[in-house]
């Protein structure tokens, strides 16, 4: 049993027996030991030392801040869960992406009440966005955001400079009536002053849909 995992949970030692079954001392990822017994361990009955159960991404934790109804959360209760869940619940599937890398919650944001005090509702049609994606979730970092505006905000995003105008590639795409598949397949094989010529004539009657 020694190096198996059930969750959060990976055997380390053997303990004491117990009405003849085996006990196991067991490390969580939280860093805590926590004693199991070998079957419910085999089954992955307990897969944590407990702290999975008070961790705020188990939708099994009592709400108390009004932002449920009928068992649903509020968009913006969901999006404080998420940011909790991808930065401390090492069982979440975001969680290499963010707290593995050291992304990290300000010390008062692991309270919803204050999240709600600094950022407000959530707006219809935008979620959280870090404005330096290489810190963390605080006030100073955060704002809501647009699904636009957070992949303008990508550090993978492609920015081009053209005559002192430095755009984006969907920018250029709009400004240029190019559309961003024929721009980007452009740009591999041409400068940006050959690559972002606008179309003309027929070319540019298809793509803008005047023509059939």
């Amino acid at each position: 049993m020694i190096g198996f995992r059930s969750g959060m949970l990976t055997v380390i030692r053997r303990s004491k027996t117990i009405h003849k079954r085996a006990m196991w001392v067991c490390l969580c990822d939280c860093g805590k030991e926590h004693v199991v017994m070998g079957k419910y361990l085999r089954s992955f009955e307990v897969k944590s030392c407990g702290c999975l159960n008070r961790c705020p991404c188990n939708p099994k934790d009592k709400i108390k801040h009004g932002h449920t109804v009928g068992g649903v959360w509020s968009p913006t209760y969901r999006t404080w869960v998420s940011m909790i869940s991808r930065c401390l619940c090492p069982n979440s599937s975001c969680y290499y992406k963010y707290g593995a890398k050291g992304i990290v919650i300000c010390d008062r944001w692991l309270t919803f009440k204050n999240f709600l005090e600094d950022m407000g509702e959530r707006p219809i049609g935008k979620t959280i966005d870090r404005i330096d994606n290489s810190k963390g979730y605080d006030p100073s970092n955060c704002r809501w955001a647009t699904a636009r505006e957070q992949v303008i905000n990508r550090t993978v995003t492609r920015w081009i400079t053209l005559n002192g105008e430095t755009l984006y590639l969907s920018a250029w795409s709009e400004k240029l009536c190019i559309s961003s598949g024929t721009l980007y397949s452009r740009l591999k094989r041409h400068p940006p002053g050959v690559a972002l010529t606008p179309l003309k004539g027929v070319a540019f009657r298809k793509f803008n849909g005047s023509m059939k």
